[in-house]
Order: structure tokens, then C-alpha cells, then sequence
């Protein structure tokens, strides 16, 4: 809930920035954001339900490496090193690292989805002001095609897609206040 009012106003100060002239910026309330974060899932789920699957998805990847081993007929050594991951590799190619990336993945779609949802009030609320919403894609070796071929482009306020669009995305929608 703090996040998203921070988001919001951030935003509502960024907007003014942008306007040669002073307007009065409307900003959505902290409840207003935060129903609307709990109301619109990522990636089809909320938070709690992505948490919840990780947790899941994470014990099932250190069985199946544990059972794999047992049945290869490792040692305990070598299990452990199948879960951990080795020193030579600096731990980076065992299951739990793959949890980590994971997690990180996880916390980034979050809190692009509450920044999403907190730009997404603002504009809303200030369409006098803003006339659409521009897509902008970090373009690089990781990007997504949904992303790249979205890069630039500008929609009306109330249509369009917005980021997150996917797992782990990093694009963000910015306010275009010119016409379209």
C-alpha cells in the first residue's frame, strides 16, 4: 500500500516536471491503488498465489534432484551439490540457485505490477493532462519480442497493453501528453 502511494506520487511530481504550466495533478488514494493491485493479477495470479506456488515449485525441484541422485547412486556429497550447487561453479548450478532466479523474477513482476497499476490511477485521473500512454521496452539480449515489438508505441489512455505483460518483465509505460 506504501509502495503504490509513493509510486503515485512520484509520478504525480514527474508529471508536473513535464508541464511547462502548473496544473493540479489528481492523484489516486493509497486505498484506491492498493485495491486495484489485489483486484488485477500478474501473470493471472496475485502476489500471494505466485508466493505460494514458488514456495511449491521450489521443495519439488530439491525432491526430484534428491530422488535423482538416489537413484543414480550418489553419494550424499553429491546430492547436496545437485540441490546446492558446486564450488567450482560457485553454487550458481544447483536447483536452488535456479529458486533464487526465480525469486528474483518474482519480486520484479511485483513490484512492476504495483508501479503499473499506481501509473495507471494517475493517468486515469488526469486524463485533461494526458492524451496517451507510451510502451517503452528495455531493449537488450532479454527482451521479449511481446516487448520489443510494443517499444514506442502509444495508446489512449484507457486501451492498450501495459507492462507487465509477462513474467519477469522490466518495460514500463510512460504518460505522453501531446496529442495522438
Amino acid at each position: 500500500k506504501e509502495f503504490g502511494a509513493y509510486e503515485a506520487d512520484f509520478e504525480a511530481r514527474t508529471l508536473q516536471k513535464s508541464i511547462p504550466i502548473q496544473v493540479g495533478i489528481t492523484q489516486p488514494s493509497p486505498d484506491q491503488i492498493y485495491a486495484a493491485v489485489k483486484a488485477k493479477p500478474f501473470d493471472g495470479l496475485l502476489l500471494k498465489d505466485h508466493v505460494r506456488r514458488y514456495g511449491q515449485s521450489r521443495m519439488l525441484r530439491v525432491e526430484q534432484a534428491i530422488r535423482q541422485g538416489w537413484v543414480e547412486g550418489e553419494s550424499i556429497t553429491e546430492i547436496v551439490g545437485r540441490v546446492r550447487g558446486t564450488p567450482q561453479m560457485n553454487f550458481t548450478n544447483g536447483v536452488l540457485n535456479v529458486s533464487n532466479q526465480h525469486a528474483e523474477a518474482l519480486v520484479r513482476t511485483a513490484v512492476n505490477h504495483t508501479h503499473a497499476v499506481a501509473r495507471e490511477s494517475l493517468f486515469n485521473n488526469n486524463r485533461d493532462i494526458i492524451k496517451g500512454v507510451q510502451y517503452v521496452a528495455t531493449l537488450d539480449t532479454k527482451t521479449t519480442m511481446i516487448c520489443a515489438n510494443l517499444d514506442g508505441k502509444v495508446f489512449p489512455v484507457d486501451e492498450g497493453p501495459r507492462p507487465p505483460q509477462h513474467f519477469n518483465c522490466r518495460s514500463r509505460s510512460e504518460e505522453h501528453t501531446s496529442e495522438l
